[in-house]
C-alpha cells in the first residue's frame, strides 16, 4: 500500500499480487461448497451412481438390483416384496403389488419406484440401526472414520444393520465384492438425513440383513453390544443439545457472512481496477476484464453458497 497525494488528504492505492486474489477466492469457494451440504435427495443420487452407475435396470451375479442394487430382504423391509423361504436373490418369490409393481422387471424400468423403495428401506433400516443402539455412536469415530447418522444408514445398505453391528464390533466390515461399510461411512458421511432419522416409519424392525452381497444373519439378536467408542467429534446433534441452537442456523450464519464478505471483495477488486486505470497502471480493456472476471466468480460462489 503506497499513499497518493492528489488532494489535501492521502488515498492510497492496494496493489495486491492477482494470484493472492485468486487463491483467496478460491479458498472461499472450496469452503463454501464444503458448507453446502448436501440433502436426502443429493445423498441418494451419491448412493446410486456408487452402487449402478445410475442405471435403474442392472442386476449383478449376487441378483442385486436396480439403482441401489437392492436384494430380496430389502425390498420385504420396503414391503415390496414376500419372502420366498430362501436367501438367495433368485426373484421366485411373490410381490405385494405396492406402488403396482408386481415384478422384478416392472421394478426395475421404474425408476421413481425404485426412488420411494430405497426410502421406505432407510426407514427401516434407521429403524433397525437404533434397535441395535448404533445411532448412539454418531458424533465418535471408528478406527479414523466419523459416524454419521446418514454413513450409519450408507453402511447398513452396505452390509445390513447386523453386519454393521458386528463391523463396529471389530468384526467384517465387506461385502461379497470385498467393499467395506467403513468406506461407505466415509464417502456418505455428513449428507441430511433427517427425511428419515426425523421420522417412524410404519413397517416393523425388519430383517436386518443387507442388500448388496455379504451374508449377515437375520437372526442375530437385537441387543446392542458395546464397541470401541473412538473418539468424540462434534455432531449437529450434539451441538444443538449442548447450546440449544440449530447447525442450521449457524450454517446459514456463516454462509450469509461469507457472501456478504464476497460482495465487499468484489468491489474492492472493482474499486482497485478503477483506481489502477485512473493512474495508467492499465488499460480500460484490462480493467473491464478484471471486473468481469470477478463478477463471474462472484456469481459461481454465490450459486454454490445459496443453492
Amino acid at each position: 500500500m503506497k499513499p497518493t497525494q492528489t488532494s489535501l488528504l492521502p488515498t492510497y492505492e492496494w496493489n495486491l499480487p492477482s494470484k493472492y486474489a485468486s487463491t483467496a477466492l478460491l479458498l472461499l469457494v472450496f469452503t463454501c461448497a464444503a458448507l453446502a451440504a448436501g440433502s436426502y435427495a443429493d445423498f441418494l443420487q451419491s448412493l446410486a451412481s456408487r452402487e449402478s452407475s445410475g442405471n435403474g435396470q442392472v442386476v449383478n451375479e449376487f441378483g442385486y438390483a436396480g439403482l441401489y442394487q437392492m436384494g430380496e430382504a430389502a425390498l420385504v423391509d420396503a414391503g415390496y416384496y414376500r419372502r420366498d423361504g430362501t436367501k438367495a436373490n433368485d426373484w421366485r418369490g411373490s410381490w405385494t403389488g405396492k406402488s403396482g409393481i408386481n415384478s422384478l422387471n416392472e421394478f426395475l424400468n421404474n425408476n421413481a419406484v425404485q426412488n420411494q423403495a430405497i426410502t421406505s428401506y432407510h426407514n427401516a433400516l434407521w429403524d433397525q440401526i437404533t434397535a441395535r443402539g448404533l445411532d448412539s455412536k454418531v458424533g465418535q469415530t471408528y478406527k479414523g472414520v466419523p459416524i454419521t447418522q446418514s454413513g450409519l444408514i450408507a453402511a447398513a445398505h452396505l452390509i445390513g444393520a447386523s453386519g454393521l453391528r458386528g463391523c463396529l464390533n471389530g468384526g467384517s466390515c465387506s461385502d461379497a465384492n470385498n467393499t467395506t461399510a467403513l468406506s461407505y461411512m466415509n464417502q456418505f458421511g455428513g449428507f441430511d438425513a433427517s427425511p428419515i432419522t426425523g421420522s417412524t416409519p410404519p413397517t416393523g424392525i425388519g430383517t436386518g440383513t443387507n442388500p448388496t452381497g455379504s451374508h449377515a444373519s437375520p437372526t442375530e439378536s437385537n441387543t446392542s453390544a458395546p464397541f470401541p467408542t473412538g473418539t468424540a467429534v462434534s455432531t449437529s446433534e450434539a451441538f444443538s443439545a449442548g447450546s440449544g441452537v440449530d447447525m442450521k442456523d449457524i450454517r446459514q450464519l456463516v454462509l450469509g457472512t461469507l457472501s456478504i464478505a464476497l460482495l465487499l471483495w468484489t468491489a474492492w477488486i472493482t474499486r482497485t481496477q478503477f483506481s489502477s486505470w485512473r493512474y495508467g497502471k492499465v488499460s480500460l480493456m484490462q480493467m473491464q476484464a478484471n471486473v468481469l472476471s470477478s463478477l463471474a466468480l462472484l456469481s459461481v460462489v454465490l450459486f454454490i453458497t445459496l443453492a
